[in-house]
């Protein structure tokens, strides 16, 4: 078999990654939260909870992330990659990277420590995989700037044995000591004896509860652990004799992570229950914030004391903002917390024809609907409408009820799901649900229930196209086939309730084949046909008569078809069907096998928008081939170094598709680019996309375009900025019909900005200035046309205290200059002593505004004081 292609194709990383792996920081003036998300940085904004900017410049994944205390627009990154990478995180630049050649696993900065780090590198066990066990060590960074930006630097280990990660380790009040656990035990080292490697090792009261997290009083010699039995203990004194120890027991699951405020004065503390418990130091006083969601993992504070930061396990960040939710950071929502299953999703990826999001499971018993192009939550479906509840025993999870299969018709007017429990002990429960799509609220809506649509678990799932072809519109169909060696036809029908004027779901066939079990099903594109497998057999109905039309045998028993599908466009005559071993691809018009490939099938991806469809081994070996023929018409080789338990073909977006260009341009693409996108995920729920280098190379370059390099362009307006400023152009509007004072376009302005925007010592004494600037607001002494004020000036603006009857003889002087203009309107040049700088542009100015400017000139200094106010408005 030959590949028609020579193109290679890139894997580039579209998200899905874990944001709470490690714990979030927020940055100094608490507007970004920095999250690291496997081998990137990213920012968001605290305000908006809106997606900032990232930050690349690591090769593996990265551990932890720190403010610089010196430098507070500055960040440290920790990766596996052996590396530390300082940056300016506002204009997201990489200044330093600092190697190692270790993997680092975390890492520890205080403002007392000036050129010092501690970062958790590997322990020299020869355990490989002891993944949880290293050591401790400091790393002194060079006090000379270098004109290199990679500086090799060398680590000193400080402790030995301790859990790697953030939760593991803690730095003290004023960068005294550090702290890590290990086990039951907690060692502490004074930095002042960093080199002689003192640390002083204490145990736990339950020596046979193992440590799960620690933190340092950012004030006070106290250190707070949390341990597996739920227990959150308080270690004092530890710096003068032996320490003295407190304990509260509130959890009842293992405390996941602690954290003290920034001022100390109340310990946080999390875990399986969903609740933040605020431990008021030096007291026994607690209060609860309860029934956030999902399991919470990490805990974090702002440097203001004003915001919180926690991780869900549902790979979610919530900013809590005193004792409410202000803000909800969710990436791809991971499913089941507890599932230890071959298969992570039991939905398996789908598209919403409406919205063209990935559809796939989210928190138990929900869907989530994910934009792929902006790595970004729609929102949630809630299906099964439970609450996740947490169990008594981590080595026992309570079974939740899962959504375990999914369908839209191709027009996404119905949504079919199947969800189930069962938990061994008592009977199954299971539901077919079908939902209606709700123009007005743009949502799903619920419109039947089908308690034990089957007897065991449905294997299949499909809704027939409501598309209409030549003509005729085909009634709602849909399909199930489960283990109970049955498949059964579902229709829309109308409510034997004489009140009620809906359609329901009812069914209204169940077929079975020779006694064997069915397993796939699909429905032709235009709805006549329906396909069933029964081991190596495929049947061929009428769903509308519900008649058996013709049968297919392929392989023997012990290759039993394990998926199929009709083709599409003109390739709908075709039917594709694979086993573990091979590949078929059956005419439905002369009732023959068109082609027949060997070959190993993990997972067969059809392309619902063109004649191919792609096929990935074990090995992640991918190729794709059009039903027409057994060529393989692109063929790629270990795609990923993770199994890949998932693929799907997405329409491709508009502003991709305007881009296809010329047959010059398309040939540069891959075969299936102009109309689709294929996505991989894996195992953890990392999301990848095949891309020819020319299409990587036009996203890259619109993700440029977006202004991604700097968080200021980028962080959204609040809502009060907003307002701020239509009233700010509100009153610039009134400002302008109604001042007329204000000179628009005069030098002046520009003059009195400069000068404000001088330091004071550096400007000369004011009387200097008042000369020079007012030659700078006169117009140029050749317009006199411009300088012309009417005698009735005064009446027009009402003024006529005695006063002002000196202006009025100041008025006669500008008549007299008037009346020396001639019959053709040419001016005749007056005696005006004025000297007028070369750069100075005529400027037109109204008779009233020439007035005021004048008297404004002969009352001393006040006449600055509306210049500045316009000026600063």
């Amino acid at each position: 078999m030959a590949t028609s292609t020579e193109l290679v194709g890139r894997v580039v990383v579209r998200g899905g990654a874990s944001l709470v792996k490690r714990r979030p920081v927020f940055s100094a003036d608490s507007k970004y939260i920095f999250v690291c998300s496997g081998e990137v940085i990213r920012v968001f904004s605290v305000a908006s909870g809106e997606f900032v900017t990232e930050l690349w410049g690591h090769r593996n994944e990265v551990t932890a992330v720190r403010v610089n205390p010196l430098i507070q627009l500055q960040l440290f990154s920790s990766s596996l990659d052996g590396t530390i990478n300082l940056w300016d995180y506002a204009d997201g630049i990489l200044l330093k990277t600092f190697t190692l050649g270790l993997p680092l696993f975390g890492l520890l900065v205080h403002a007392d420590l000036k050129n010092k780090l501690y970062v958790q590198i590997p322990q020299d066990s020869g355990k490989e995989d002891d993944e949880f066990l290293g050591k401790l060590a400091i790393v002194h960074l060079p006090s000379r700037q270098s004109s290199s930006r990679a500086v090799p630097v060398q680590a000193s280990p400080v402790i030995n044995k301790i859990k790697v990660g953030d939760r593991g380790t803690a730095i003290g009040a004023g960068g005294e000591y550090v702290a890590a656990i290990h086990g039951s035990k907690l060692k502490v080292v004074f930095t002042a004896n960093e080199e002689e490697n003192a640390e002083s090792v204490y145990l736990s009261e339950n020596r046979s509860s193992v440590l799960t997290c620690v933190a340092c009083h950012p004030t006070d010699y106290a250190i707070a652990t949390g341990n597996a039995n739920g227990h959150v203990t308080l270690w004092r004194n530890f710096n003068k004799s032996k320490p003295v120890l407190s304990s509260e027991h509130w959890h009842s699951l293992r405390v996941e992570d602690v954290g003290f405020s920034p001022e100390g004065s109340y310990l946080y503390s999390v875990g399986h229950e969903c609740t933040l418990v605020q431990w008021q130091y030096n007291s026994k006083h607690r209060d609860f914030i309860p029934r956030l969601g999902a399991p919470i993992s990490h805990v974090s504070c702002s440097h203001d004391n004003q915001y919180k930061a926690l991780c869900l396990t549902s790979n979610a960040i919530i900013v809590l903002k005193v004792d409410k939710i202000k803000q909800k950071i969710q990436g791809l929502s991971f499913g089941d917390y507890t599932r230890t299953g071959p298969v992570c999703i039991p939905t398996g990826l789908t598209t919403d024809p409406h919205t063209k999001a990935l559809v796939l499971n989210g928190t138990p018993g929900h869907l989530q609907f994910y934009h792929l192009q902006q790595d970004k939550l729609l929102y949630n479906l809630d299906i099964v409408g439970e609450n996740y509840i947490s169990p008594e025993s981590l080595d026992k999870p309570l079974v939740n009820t899962e959504v375990e299969r999914v369908a839209f018709d191709t027009e996404g007017a119905w949504l079919a799901t199947i969800e189930r429990r069962d938990d061994k002990e008592t009977s199954m429960e299971m539901r077919l649900k079908f939902w209606g799509f709700d123009k007005e609220k743009q949502s799903f809506k619920l419109n039947t229930v089908i308690e034990s649509p089957h007897e065991y678990q449905v294997y299949a799932l499909q809704l027939r196209s409501t598309k209409e072809v030549d003509g005729f519109l085909h009634d709602p169909l849909a399909v199930t086939t489960a283990n109970d060696k049955k498949f059964k036809v579902w229709r829309l029908l109308d409510d034997e309730d004489v009140n009620s004027k809906m359609k329901t779901w009812n069914c209204t066939f169940v077929g079975s084949y020779r006694n064997l079990q069915p397993k796939d099903a699909s429905f032709c594109e235009d709805g006549s046909l329906l396909a069933v497998s029964f081991g190596q057999i495929i049947t061929i109905w009428d769903p509308d008569t519900n008649e058996l039309k013709r049968t297919f045998c392929q392989g023997t028993p012990d290759d039993p078809i394990e998926s199929l599908y009709f083709g599409h466009g003109s390739s709908s005559c075709h039917l594709v069907a694979s086993t573990k071993g091979s590949i078929t691809v059956w005419n439905l018009l002369t009732c023959s096998v068109l082609w027949n490939v060997s070959l190993g099938v993990h997972l067969l991806i059809e392309d619902p928008l063109s004649c191919m469809f792609a096929v990935i081994d074990i090995t992640n070996n991918l190729f794709v081939f059009n039903t027409s023929e057994p060529r393989i018409i692109y063929a790629q080789k270990s795609l990923l170094k993770q199994p890949i338990d998932m693929a799907i073909f997405t329409p491709l977006v508009k502003n991709n598709q305007s881009s296809d260009g010329g047959q010059s341009a398309r040939k540069k693409l891959l075969p299936w680019e102009h109309v689709s996108q294929l996505y991989l995920m894996t195992r953890k729920q990392d999301l990848f996309s095949l891309v020819s280098e020319r299409r990587d190379q036009e996203e890259g370059k619109e993700f440029q375009s977006h202004g991604q390099m700097s968080l200021h362009t980028n962080l959204q307006p609040t809502p009060f900025a907003m307002l701020l400023g239509r009233e700010r152009a509100k009153d610039d509007e009134e400002e302008t019909g109604l001042d007329a004072v204000r000179i628009q376009g005069a030098l002046g302005t520009a003059s009195v900005k400069q000068m404000l925007s001088s330091p004071a010592h550096t400007l000369p004494p004011a009387k200097t200035l008042c000369s020079s600037f007012l030659k700078t607001m006169l117009p140029p002494a050749g317009d006199a046309h411009t300088r012309m004020v009417q005698s009735d000036s005064e009446d027009e603006l009402g003024e006529k205290d005695e006063s002002d009857k000196s202006d009025m003889e100041d008025d006669a002087h500008h008549t007299e200059h008037a009346q020396s203009m001639n019959q053709s309107g040419q001016v005749v040049k007056s005696h005006d002593h004025t000297s007028q700088p070369e750069n100075v542009q005529d400027i037109h100015l109204s008779d009233v505004e020439l007035h005021k400017l004048e008297k404004a000139a002969r009352t001393g200094f006040k006449w600055m004081k509306p210049v500045f106010k316009d000026v600063l408005s």
